[in-house]
Parts: C-alpha cells; sequence; structure tokens
C-alpha cells in the first residue's frame, strides 16, 4: 500500500468520524433543546435550567419565562379545544408584547450548524435561531444575548402581567365567552392591554407571535 493512498485512506476515516461526531451532536443539540421547551411548557423552572447555561441573568429571565410559557400552553390547548386547528393562531400575528416560546418540534425539526462547542439551532417554523454551547459534555442553550442587561428588569416586570391576561384569556375562552378565534385574539389582546397599563387593550390588535 503506497504512502500516498494511506493518506487518503486516513483523510476518509477521519471525515467519516467527524461528520459522525457531528450527526452525534446534532442529536443531542435537539434532545436538549426539545427537553428544555417541554420543561418550560409544563411550567417546571428548576428542570428547564438543567439545559441552560447558568448565569445570574439567564436565570432571572428563566424564572420569568417559565409562567408565561406554561400560560400560553395552556392558552392553545384551550383555543383549540374551542375552535379546532384554528384555535392555534390564538397568539395573532400583529404588534405587542412578545416572549420566546419554543416546542419540541421546533428543535427535533430543527436545522443545526455545528461549530465545535458552539451551535445554532434554526426552527423550520421561523423565529430567532438559539444558540447552544457545550459545557461539561452536555449541549446548554445560551441565552446570555437574548435580553441585554439593562433591558431586564423591565422585561422580567412585564412576564407575569403576560401570563396573568393569558390565564384569564384561557378562562373566557373556556366560559364561552368568545365565537370565533379572532373574537377570542381581540379579546387576548384587550386583557394583554389591561394588564400591561394600556386602556383599552394593547396596541397595534392581537399580541405578536414570537418562537
Amino acid at each position: 500500500m503506497s504512502i500516498a493512498f494511506r493518506a487518503a485512506l486516513a483523510a476518509v476515516i477521519l471525515a467519516g468520524a467527524a461528520a459522525s461526531v457531528r450527526a452525534d451532536a446534532k442529536d443531542d443539540i435537539k434532545e436538549s433543546g426539545a427537553a428544555f421547551a417541554n420543561a418550560m411548557n409544563k411550567g417546571d423552572a428548576k428542570e428547564a435550567k438543567k439545559y441552560v447555561l447558568p448565569n445570574p441573568d439567564t436565570e432571572k429571565f428563566i424564572e420569568a419565562l417559565v409562567p408565561v410559557s406554561a400560560a400560553r400552553t395552556k392558552l392553545v390547548d384551550a383555543s383549540v379545544a374551542k375552535f379546532g386547528e384554528q384555535g392555534k393562531s390564538i397568539m395573532g400575528t400583529g404588534r405587542g408584547p412578545q416572549t420566546p416560546h419554543y416546542t419540541a418540534k421546533d428543535f427535533d425539526d430543527a436545522q443545526i450548524d455545528v461549530q465545535g462547542d458552539t451551535a445554532i439551532a434554526t426552527s423550520k417554523s421561523g423565529g430567532r435561531p438559539v444558540k447552544f454551547k457545550k459545557e461539561g459534555g452536555n449541549w446548554k442553550i445560551d441565552f446570555a444575548e437574548f435580553v441585554p442587561h439593562e433591558q431586564l428588569d423591565r422585561v422580567v416586570q412585564m412576564m407575569p402581567k403576560m401570563a396573568t391576561a393569558m390565564d384569564q384569556t384561557t378562562g373566557e375562552i373556556k366560559d364561552g365567552k368568545y365565537a370565533t378565534v379572532t373574537d377570542a385574539q381581540r379579546g387576548l389582546g384587550r386583557n394583554i392591554g389591561a394588564a400591561m397599563g394600556f386602556p383599552g387593550g394593547a396596541p397595534g390588535g392581537p399580541p405578536s407571535r414570537q418562537r
């Protein structure tokens, strides 16, 4: 076997090994992201934080975001139960307060770009790409740049109001207050607006859809 052939064979083996490592990393990232999303939507902050790079700002952000994610999940479930598939659009597409929201499917179907010990997951459903970093052998979400430090307190103060408005709308849907999902969207916008202190409801109509 010539030296050139052995070198070429080694290169092929190494390339295959690298591809296998990347594939394993992508599976691990998807699994970590899905576990994070499931914990958030169940309202389990302690479990969710296992899949996030720790720092004081991030932990504060997650603690505030968990009730919103759980409230949103209940709201969508109630909307679908009442209005069928159309109920999935309850969060609307207009302007208004935004919070990040993820489902396990967002990560299962995501495009994953791995660069060493960092990665970016981009959901097919759109929304802001999610950063990951490998720490201690585990892939964790990096929220460090998601909310600038100077905006964190304002965002954290806003989130309980969002959760309250969502819970209120969920109850109204179950009570039969809205005839259509569009009516429910408008009701949600008004409830958010009232919670935020805007007379007459949230400016711009229904709240934004933010993944």
